[in-house]
């Protein structure tokens, strides 16, 4: 078995196996909408299109594609990913008519804040939406009127995002009801290709590889919005959530015991109730090693590559970009995973502190 960490899940037949503890009873709560990408969720949100929509600075730029960039308006966040509370509240004002904001890494917003957050776009009549793609295993309770999560980023399915409510009402369901499934499921190709490369069977790193960058661009270019395929719904299902949460928990505190010998921190410490999305930390050098790791088959995200849109008006956003790396902590891998990347990070030879 070939060694790889981080980069798109894998997916084997024998993954096919229906959970009973799986993301349909885990949101049993809500009603939920389920789109073939979290970008058809986002764009599935109704709300007035002549108001602005106010964004956090640091947000990935497939979300802000979502909307009009001439009706975007940037709000600040922390150095430590938190809201800046005076600014948010300033600029919520009778133009908005969408607050977005965002969980990251597995870390959830003060809930003080959000319950302001909600006042205010209440008083000011704006669909308040609560991006939970990096959080939403993290029990928390959703404040906003939307919630909106895109599925891929936690588990081995094809496609997939979710809009969710508490409040009957704040779904358009008649819009929902006549949207075609989609049939676009190449990426299982992709996920089955990348199975039988990891498990030394054939050598198809290239043409899975290629599946994968194939499938980015075209979801750049679409601009119609589709329901979940059937395919991607299955494989959903034969995700245990207990099971996931339990091992990504396990793995960030092996993780962080490991690497605080070393001097090395993440860039928040998750409290009990937090299910771990990555292990953000800030590092000197950050392309640099980056590089060193994807030498030696461990991949990880930067998130997020700042794009050239308003960049004057996201300072902290410029700062993550440049020194922000995410280590892969999730279900796949164990102790043994864990312990290549740990002893590979020792090896590196150059000081990672900033």
């Amino acid at each position: 078995m070939r060694i790889e960490l981080g980069s798109e899940f894998d997916l084997s037949p024998n993954d096919f196996k229906i959970k009973t503890n799986n993301l349909w009873g885990y949101m049993k709560e809500y009603e939920v909408q389920w789109y073939d990408s979290g970008r058809s969720a986002i764009k599935a949100i109704a709300y007035s299109k002549e108001k602005k929509v106010l964004l956090p600075e640091y947000i990935c730029e497939s979300v802000i594609r979502c909307f009009s960039e001439s009706r975007v308006l940037f709000y600040r966040i922390t150095e430590n990913f938190d809201i800046d509370e005076e600014d948010i509240l300033a600029k919520l004002d009778e133009n908005v008519g969408v607050v977005y904001v965002c969980h990251y890494f597995g870390f959830v917003q003060r809930e003080t804040l959000m319950k302001k957050i909600r006042d205010r776009a209440v008083q000011v009549k704006a669909v308040f939406v609560e991006d939970t793609t990096q959080s939403f295993f993290s029990g928390q309770n959703l404040i906003g009127d939307l919630g909106v999560m895109s599925i891929r980023k936690w588990m081995p399915v094809s496609q997939g995002g979710v809009l969710y409510a508490k409040r009957p009402g704040m779904l358009d369901e008649e819009r929902y009801q006549s949207l075609g499934k989609s049939f676009h499921n190449e990426r299982t190709l992709g996920m089955m290709l990348k199975n039988i490369f990891l498990r030394g069977v054939c050598d198809t790193n290239q043409i899975y590889r290629s599946i994968f960058e194939r499938y980015e661009e075209e979801l750049d270019k679409k601009t119609t919005i589709e329901k979940m395929s059937d395919l991607a719904d299955l494989q959903m299902q034969c995700v245990d959530i207990s099971e996931m949460i339990k091992k990504r928990k396990e793995n960030a505190r092996y993780l962080t015991k490991a690497l605080e010998r070393m001097n090395i921190k993440c860039i928040k410490r998750y409290d009990e109730r937090e299910c771990p999305f990555a292990f953000p930390m800030r590092v000197s050098n950050r392309d640099s090693f980056r590089n060193y790791l994807i030498k030696n088959q461990i991949y990880c995200a930067v998130h997020w590559p700042v794009d050239e849109f308003m960049t004057e008006e996201r300072e902290q956003a410029k700062c993550n970009a440049e020194q922000l790396i995410s280590l892969p902590i999730d279900q796949r891998y164990g102790e043994m995973e864990l312990d290549y990347m740990i002893e590979t990070i020792g090896k590196y030879g150059r000081d990672l502190s900033f």
